[in-house]
């Protein structure tokens, strides 16, 4: 069965990374970073099947380069916090050919990352030999800035739009397939989240190299007595929950019962100033229970820092690990990793929720990343919630000081974004 993977990540100089070790240790190669002296040499790794730099028509000699691309890079980006890089990982088909894989990832990459103005330097792998055999993967580290021949240009803030990234998985979603068709296989992927789907099931937790193998072997591991006990406890709260659905689903119904017949009656008691039967007011206050409840057992699960304003929103909340993904009853979801949130849909609605989050956690201040409607939105929120946006960049500081809803921090007072959103 073919699987579905595409995440995206930022090579960052706060983290102590660089553009030229993270090249290196891909591509299983030696870079000298011309800007620090620094020697990065990972000539011994295995599990490199191939390598390639792809670059737009116009871009110098020297982009086609590892050494000399990601050395001008690094000197091109003068801050100690700047992204220096931009890494997206793909799971590649194991139903497909060695030349198919290279073939489906050079097709994806000059369609929607050279086509754009980027340099991507791709480097596809091996399963490890103690892991998955079908865990071929490839890696493709992608310049921040536009490559013009002349060398690079600004920065392209409209590629970290979340709605970018959405469309990237779902143009991933479709190489794929079209790629299995043509090689004459049933198997398809699919980019949206199981919930999407409408499929009832949990995603399964990654256990990495290490633990895959044991498991295996019929050993267990930590990891997988992890996943096993949060699927059994998922599968029970999934039970309490399907008995609280069915009562409030039996209350309902006795509800409609017993009001249909008694409408006139209703009316007649109103007229005459006189109470309405007991028995429906009770009926109405045991449903009204039992959904106050299921509410308070989801947020007991999600944690105590959910708003009682929020909780009556909740659908669904899936704990992995440091991670809970809550689901809301419109559809949208949100990640929760302790100081970051990350959302589904980036509206008005999810905006607002991430902000009394972040207000019922304590936060004074947060940053956000997205297009400049969402910062927008969550500015207008953030003043309701006494919170201050710091901006990422000066083009979120123009933004902001162009708005009028949210507060800023003095431009005096930067500092590099933490908790972030």
């Amino acid at each position: 069965m073919a699987i579905y993977h595409l995440s995206a990540s930022m090579i960052r100089r706060s983290a102590g990374r660089s553009a030229t070790a993270a090249a290196a240790y891909r591509a299983g190669e030696r870079i000298e970073d011309h800007r620090t002296g620094e020697v990065h040499d990972y000539r011994r790794r295995s599990g490199v099947v191939a390598t390639g730099i792809l670059a737009p028509d116009h871009a110098p000699e020297w982009a086609r380069d590892r050494t000399q691309l990601w050395s001008a890079v690094e000197t091109a980006e003068r801050r100690r916090d700047a992204q220096v890089a931009r890494e997206i990982t793909v799971a590649l088909p194991a139903e497909l050919g060695v030349r198919e894989r290279g073939r489906l990832v050079a097709g994806w990459v000059r369609d929607q990352l050279v086509a754009r103005g980027m340099v991507a330097d791709v480097a596809i792998h091996a399963p490890d030999a103690s892991g998955d055999a079908r865990n071929h993967h490839a890696h493709i580290l992608l310049t921040t800035r536009e490559i013009t021949p002349e060398g690079f240009g600004p920065k392209h803030r409209g590629w970290n739009d979340q709605a970018l990234l959405a469309h990237w998985r779902e143009a991933w979603a479709e190489h794929v397939n079209r790629a299995l068709e043509q090689a004459g296989h049933e198997a398809r992927v699919d980019h949206r989240s199981l919930a999407d789907q409408g499929i009832d099931r949990l995603p399964t937790r990654h256990l990495g190299p290490a633990a895959a193998g044991m498991e295996r072997r019929g050993v267990p591991s930590d990891r997988g007595d992890q996943a096993r006990r949060a699927a059994d406890q998922d599968a029970a709260w999934r039970r309490q929950l399907a008995e609280l659905d069915a009562e409030i689903a039996r209350q309902a119904e006795l509800d409609r019962r017993r009001q249909a017949p008694m409408a006139g009656q209703f009316a007649a008691a109103a007229a005459g100033g006189r109470r309405p039967r007991r028995q429906h007011v009770a009926s109405v206050a045991a449903t009204t229970g039992a959904q106050r409840y299921r509410a308070a057992l989801l947020a007991e699960r999600a944690g105590a820092w959910v708003p009682d304003a929020l909780a009556g929103q909740l659908a669904w909340v899936q704990r992995s690990g440091d991670l809970d993904r809550i689901t809301w009853t419109d559809g949208h979801a949100m990640t929760d990793a302790g100081d970051q949130l990350t959302v589904s849909h980036g509206d008005q609605a999810d905006a607002e929720r991430a902000m009394a989050l972040a207000a019922a956690r304590g936060w004074s201040s947060a940053s956000v990343t997205g297009d400049d409607a969402w910062i927008a939105a969550c500015a207008a929120c953030a003043a309701a919630h006494g919170l201050t946006l710091v901006p990422a960049d000066d083009h979120q500081r123009q933004l902001l000081a162009r708005l009028d809803g949210g507060r800023r921090a003095p431009q005096d007072d930067y500092l590099p974004p933490t908790p972030g959103m």
